[in-house]
């Protein structure tokens, strides 16, 4: 039996790598272990450390970083007894792993492409030297990683697929994600809180939803207005399928309502420090993944100071009435999602993985 070590450090990872995991087990014998979401992998794998544990943004959490760094020793350690590793996008951890699995002479599997086509260009030569199969989520990488000599392969965005069924005819809801990080949902579910119930008195027949991350407490949330639903995370897409229009932290979640056509605001805020420091590294223009797709800014983004419940208020506002903005920004999310098609994504990429961890 072949013991991979799994590295699934964020919600979405879990995500995907709860069904990667099923189709590998179809196709050897393996027995899998590492971080991930209890909720998501708990079925799935030995869960060792839960990805919350590893929930950091920024530098304003030193304590929090102090405890990743013990983590990442043991997963070191962890790598030295694994068969093969599997590694799910948190690339600032992950490629270290991968450049010390390496050295130990383990295949190393990555999955969602580290963007560092945005960022820090320099570490796509760490993913040359550390990974033996890299799978993107997003058809331009694969030029990009196969021009440095990286084994990439894009088999279509699995998203497409899994929420097709989920979008909905009926359109009433208001939707709200505060993100699936503590240090991002402190920062942005006030601002939230604070447009939603400005938005109740400009249209109070429609029905408001939060959405909460599995990483996110559900105490965190207080004691939401009556008429605010709090949605639980297994029954999002149920909710978002039916949504008119949403805010929503940078992130998955901004493409998962592209796919759903669903007209979104895309928020962010973290500190002064990190922001500045981002803003040198980053060279796109955009924050969110739909419109670096679409190059250029389809959903809106109100960013540091500019994030202001009133200016959130102002576009929800124009979702709701402005009929020929809401037909551009479908118009433009559908070519965004055409794009990421492909025919049974995960099963594909456990095959492609499978030619080194077998």
């Amino acid at each position: 039996m072949k013991k991979v070590l799994v590295v699934a450090a964020e919600d979405s990872a879990s995500f995907h790598a709860s069904r990667l995991l099923e189709k590998l087990r179809g196709l050897g014998d393996f027995s899998f272990f590492g971080v991930g979401t209890r909720s998501l992998l708990d079925e799935h794998m030995d869960v060792v450390y839960d990805s919350s544990e590893l929930s950091f943004v920024g530098l304003e959490e030193p304590a929090k970083l102090f405890k990743i760094v013990k983590i990442y020793s043991s997963l070191k350690g962890f790598a030295k007894e694994a068969d093969g590793l599997l590694l799910i996008d948190y690339p600032g951890m992950n490629l270290r792993l991968a450049r010390y699995a390496k050295r130990c002479g383990k295949p190393v599997c990555y999955y969602v492409a580290p963007q560092v086509w945005a960022w820090w260009r320099s570490r796509v030569k760490a993913v040359r030297a550390s990974v033996d199969r890299l799978v993107c989520l997003f058809p331009f990488e694969v030029d990009f990683f196969r021009n440095y000599g990286v084994s990439a392969r894009f088999f279509g965005h699995p998203l497409v697929n899994l929420l097709e069924g989920y979008k909905g005819e009926s359109r009433d809801c208001i939707v709200f994600l505060p993100g699936s990080r503590e240090s991002e949902f402190s920062r942005l579910f006030p601002v939230m809180l604070e447009a939603s119930v400005k938005l109740k008195r400009l249209f109070p027949e429609r029905r408001f939803a939060f959405i909460r991350a599995p990483g996110i407490p559900r105490e965190r949330f207080g004691s939401l207005f009556p008429w605010i639903e709090l949605v639980e995370p297994d029954e999002r897409f149920e909710v978002m399928g039916k949504a008119l229009c949403a805010v929503s932290a940078s992130g998955t979640a901004t493409l998962e309502l592209a796919v759903l056509e669903v007209p979104t605001v895309v928020v962010y805020r973290t500190s002064r420090l990190t922001f500045e420091l981002g803003r040198r590294l980053v060279k796109v223009n955009n924050l969110s993944i739909v419109n670096i797709l679409a190059q250029r800014e389809v959903f809106p983004e109100l960013l540091q100071e500019r994030l202001q419940a009133e200016r959130v208020v102002d576009w929800m506002r124009l979702f709701v009435v402005d009929y020929n903005l809401r037909r551009n920004i479908l118009k433009a999310v559908r070519k965004v999602v055409e794009d990421l098609k492909g025919d049974n994504p995960y099963m594909k990429a456990a095959e492609f993985f499978c030619e080194v961890l077998c």
